[in-house]
């Protein structure tokens, strides 16, 4: 019986590496929460991007983040503006 062997990469972003920028002034946009699992209170998760003129969710969350300056620390954007805070809590992902 023949034995497979799957390699996957994961490429996860770790914000601690920016050392003059604030991590409250930071968001990840990423089509796979592992890649902010370093900072969940940091990620913004959207569909993946097929490049077909009926994709808009990078439209869509551009008007999410219209005005971020109305918050001192762009993770209220998440839990307040998109209620992605209760998603990520759901799947069990803690800070």
């Amino acid at each position: 019986m023949p034995c497979w062997i799957l390699t996957i990469d994961y490429h996860i972003k770790d914000l601690s590496t920016f050392t003059n920028i604030p991590i409250k002034d930071m968001l990840i946009v990423d089509n796979y929460i592992y890649s902010f699992s370093l900072h969940i209170q940091n990620g913004i998760c959207i569909k993946p991007y097929y490049e077909g003129k009926e994709d808009h969710e990078l439209e869509y969350l551009a008007h999410a983040l219209e005005n971020p300056n109305k918050f001192s620390d762009l993770r209220d954007i998440i839990t307040q503006q998109l209620g992605l805070r209760k998603f990520y809590d759901y799947l069990g992902f803690a800070d």
